[in-house]
């Protein structure tokens, strides 16, 4: 026999045909069908990974939203009370986030204290924005993008999170006086959340349905309603969502 030459490996199977394939066809098959499961594995596990990854990067902003509704809601901490104890909690948790990073990757069990002001620099610099810039691309006018710094503040932080992930969506009116609703030729609501209220805020926005996919409306809804505030979708002048958040 050559030196090159493989016996003949055969299986005799009682109730079936002997397996004369040779030793080297039978591992390269079995390598074959174990690079095949651990191909799918693979693709699992970088999916579940990239979920975690996008739900741990949204997990700050739905937490600053939420608290700040509901700690305007639920506890005596007012306007910007309840703005800095949800700005407070999303802080602590990017500095959970660093300090998982930082066990995982570097085995230490301490975060640094440049890396805390980092990130007490970064949510204060969000909060900022989210509490005083709107694009003038997401204003229907020059009035409604200056009426944007009467909203509440929470209110604020609710819109600017959206309307910075949902690019074309457009704030079309927030307060409003009497004359604006005798201009529309509309009946005056003294109740309305859109007039000021006694706490010296705008209470209610607007924002435009019409020429937009409904699966974005509806999901614009739905994140309203997520964060606790009430919508409520009907005709004024034209079909639009409307967003308010109670007086307390």
């Amino acid at each position: 026999m050559d030196a090159h030459d493989e016996p003949i490996r055969i299986d005799y199977d009682p109730f079936g045909e002997p397996d004369r394939r040779l030793p080297s066809e039978v591992v390269r098959e079995s390598r074959t069908r174990g690079g095949r499961w651990t191909f799918r594995g693979s693709v699992r596990r970088l999916v579940f990974a990239l979920g975690a990854v996008v739900f741990a990067a949204v997990l700050p902003f739905i937490l600053l939203v939420r608290l700040s509704v509901l700690f305007y809601e639920r506890a005596e901490l007012g306007s910007w009370g309840s703005v800095a104890l949800a700005a407070v909690a999303t802080a602590l948790l990017l500095v959970i986030y660093l300090w998982i990073l930082r066990v995982r990757f570097q085995r230490r069990w301490t975060v640094p204290t440049a890396a805390w002001r980092g990130v007490a620099f970064a949510v204060v610099a969000y909060v900022v924005y989210a509490l005083v810039y709107l694009s003038s691309a997401q204003a229907k006018t020059a009035d409604v993008r200056r009426g944007f710094l009467d909203l509440h503040p929470v209110m604020r932080v609710v819109a600017s999170t959206v309307l910075l992930a949902d690019r074309s969506a457009l704030l079309t009116g927030a307060g409003r006086t009497v004359a604006d609703y005798r201009a529309w030729g509309l009946p005056v609501n003294e109740a309305s959340l859109h007039f000021e209220q006694p706490d010296g805020w705008v209470h209610a926005m607007d924002l435009r349905t019409l020429g937009r996919p409904e699966w974005r409306n509806r999901a614009l809804h739905l994140y309203f309603w997520a964060a606790g505030l009430r919508t409520l979708r009907h005709m004024g002048t034209a079909d639009h969502l409307h967003v308010s958040l109670p007086v307390r």
